[in-house]
């Protein structure tokens, strides 16, 4: 659920904010932030801001307006590497993404990525009530280029030589699950 702040308009996937009335651009130039995209065509395809017709099922449930993909003529027929696709831009003063599952208490949001996810921001919150993990198959940097603070009722760590060497103080239950990890 997109919730906008101070009546700020969001684009509500209702098709009824029209960035152009129509193109054949590569921008987020169609319409409610759509970007369309293509690549290796052999012509061009289009985009409209259409009326959907009355009497249709989305008509009944309140959609007035669509987007209209009229494909080019790709007369050396469809390549492997062809590609026609929408992205979509959120856009608004402030956004809150809220998930509260069927019950009130199960919602889930899953942020999910190939290649990169960046969290960008002049400060960014992360808060749990129960448990907070963050865990790397490869190399993880924490980095605090001025000062890094660790605070915790009970600070627990080992490293990689804690699984072989064990540690000064006597086991811990992390230095019992370094020590079970495969190398």
């Amino acid at each position: 659920m997109l919730v906008p702040s101070r009546a700020t308009p969001v684009a509500t996937g209702d098709m009824a904010q029209a960035d152009a009335a129509s193109s054949t651009s590569s921008l987020y130039a169609t319409v409610d932030r759509f970007r369309f995209a293509y690549a290796l065509v052999d012509e061009n395809p289009t985009t409209a801001h259409v009326d959907v017709s009355s009497g249709t099922t989305p008509y009944t449930l309140g959609f007035r307006k669509a987007v209209k993909i009229t494909n080019g003529n790709q007369s050396s027929g469809a390549g492997t590497s062809d590609r026609i696709a929408f992205e979509y831009r959120i856009e608004a003063q402030d956004i809150e993404l809220v998930a509260n599952g069927y019950n009130g208490r199960t919602g889930y949001i899953a942020l999910d990525s190939n290649e990169k996810l960046i969290l960008k921001s002049k400060s960014v919150d992360i808060r749990a009530t129960q448990t907070a993990k963050f865990f790397c198959e490869n190399k993880l940097d924490i980095i605090g280029n001025a000062i890094m603070n660790i605070y915790g009722g009970l600070v627990d760590m080992a490293d990689g030589a804690t699984s072989v060497l064990g540690s000064k103080t006597g086991p811990s239950s992390t230095e019992e699950n370094a020590k079970n990890l495969k190398s």
